[in-house]
């Protein structure tokens, strides 16, 4: 003998998904699932010819018949497995969702769905297990109360019936100490009326009965579990009217043109809570966006203060620098008039042969210079303080000799011996030569003052050129000699470039 668990299977595999009972003449759709003709035939003069269980549109409705599901249907229906005690759990057609709810207002079960549609609106709804308790307690005091008015009715009705019976003809009265004897005439006339008063009062409850609260056949709960109902005595079209009802109730069905309405408005619901659920969610991301952008801004904010800070600070470091730039440069202008100022009294002397000054150069140079130069008489005396070659190693022979420095006692001592080699090299048109080298007089100035004063040599080759007179006077000021007595003095060098390029030829 099959188990339960075997017989509930095989009752699934037998099962029309719309009816829920044995499947009858069982047709295959293109979908490959399985109908009741005429449940598949009444589904689609409801709705659009899709299949019930998928919803997928049917392009072949020829409908082929499933032998041998339906040969299995039989055999299964003859094991008397009942599969309304399945306690599988029913779904709604339209929304293919589970019942949920019971609607009070149309005595029907719904989804979830259902009760936001138009057709169930402001109606009252309760779960299915509080409306199986519910009418489980209005069936229970129905039935007290119709067998309560059935218990103070009875002694009423036998006192009518005992006064109905005492008052018929024929009746013998009933003496203190005698028998009661009927006739054969009283004894028919009495069963008649008592038969008369016993379907009087079989109408009497019956119509109480009608009055007990007409609860649904089958209330389907969440757990599968079904409340039946007493069996009441109606007439047929009565019993008729009562399984529609319950049919509508238990698989929630409407007419082609509400369902049509109802599909689109949850459509559109069901676009209203995707549209909500989508602005929900941008809410959510254009939270997260502010909360960051609010982070962002402080820190921003911060940066800015930072910046402000560092700005300031820039902006002072900045003074500071071109004050101490300024101070810089003016302390170097001073150390430069300084290392200058102590060399005032300073020639040099380039290009002479190395070891010719001998071991006294002191002595050799205050001979030698008035001498080489033909000093005027009167200032051929000079007193040298001390001399020597500039400190660096004694060069090759195929080197440049090393500069002489000499130091004056005076000033004047000085500007006599520069004079001297000036006038000289006038003379001569050209430096001093001595054994076939150029010996060549300079004042010994730093490098920074002698560069300001190299920047000079292009001016000073165009005046020598066009045949204008110059002196270019410590520490760097170039004096021009014009026409008669007038002269111009420059201390830029591209001052004095633009101005000699205006100069006509002398020469």
């Amino acid at each position: 003998m099959a188990s339960k668990e075997q017989a509930e299977s095989l009752t699934e595999e037998v099962i029309c998904p719309v009816c829920l009972d044995f499947f009858t003449e069982p047709v295959t759709l293109d979908c490959g699932h399985n109908f009741c003709r005429s449940c598949i035939t009444r589904c689609w003069e409801r709705q659009e010819k899709i299949c019930p269980e998928c919803r997928e549109e049917i392009a072949d409705r020829t409908l082929r018949v499933n032998r041998a599901l339906a040969n299995l249907s039989e055999k299964t229906r003859k094991l008397n497995l009942n599969p309304k005690e399945k306690g599988s759990k029913r779904y709604c057609e339209e929304h293919e969702e589970e019942l949920k709810l019971f609607c009070e207002t149309d005595k029907t079960l719904i989804c979830l769905i259902c009760a936001t549609a138009r057709e169930h609106k402001s109606h009252n709804f309760m779960p299915v297990k509080e409306a199986v308790q519910v009418y489980k307690k209005q069936k229970r005091t129905t039935t007290l109360k119709t067998a309560r008015v059935g218990k103070e009715r009875g002694p009423t009705i036998k006192r009518e019936h005992r006064t109905q019976v005492e008052s018929l003809p024929g009746k013998v009265p009933i003496t203190p100490g005698g028998a009661e004897q009927e006739t054969a005439t009283t004894s028919t006339a009495s069963k008649k009326k008592q038969q008369e008063l016993h379907k009087r009062e079989e109408v009497g409850m019956r119509k109480q009965k009608q009055t007990k609260l007409q609860v649904p056949a089958v209330i389907e709960s969440e757990s599968g579990t079904e409340l039946e109902s007493d069996s009441l005595e109606n007439t047929d079209e009565e019993k008729e009217e009562e399984e529609e009802e319950l049919e509508e109730f238990k698989t929630g069905r409407l007419p082609g043109d509400k369902r049509k309405t109802l599909r689109q408005i949850m459509h559109e619901v069901k676009a209203i809570k995707e549209t909500k659920t989508d602005i929900k969610n941008m809410k959510v991301r254009l939270d997260k966006v502010v909360e960051k952008q609010k982070k962002a801004a402080k820190k921003v904010k911060k940066l800015e203060e930072k910046t402000g800070d560092t700005i300031e600070r820039v902006a002072k470091m900045e003074d500071n620098i071109l004050t101490r730039t300024s101070e810089s440069k003016r302390l170097l202008e001073k150390v430069d008039v300084l290392e200058n100022f102590s060399r005032e009294k300073n020639i040099k002397i380039v290009g002479l042969k190395e070891g010719i000054e001998g071991e006294d150069p002191v002595k050799f140079f205050q001979k030698w210079i008035p001498e080489t130069l033909e000093m005027e008489e009167g200032s051929q005396l000079i007193e040298i303080e001390w001399a020597h070659r500039a400190l660096r190693p004694k060069p090759q022979q195929d080197q440049n000799p090393r500069s002489i420095l000499i130091k004056c006692f005076g000033y004047q001592d000085k500007e006599r011996i520069l004079k001297a080699a000036a006038q000289g090299a006038r003379k001569r048109n050209g430096p001093l030569m001595i054994e076939g080298k150029r010996v060549l007089f300079y004042p010994d100035i730093s490098y920074d003052l002698l560069k300001r004063r190299k920047e000079f040599n292009p001016v000073k080759k165009v005046l020598w050129e066009k045949g204008y007179q110059f002196i270019l006077r410590y520490p760097a000021t170039l004096m021009i000699l014009l026409d008669g007595e007038e002269r111009r003095f420059f201390t830029d060098h591209w001052k004095a470039e633009e101005f000699v390029q205006g100069l006509p030829n002398i020469r």
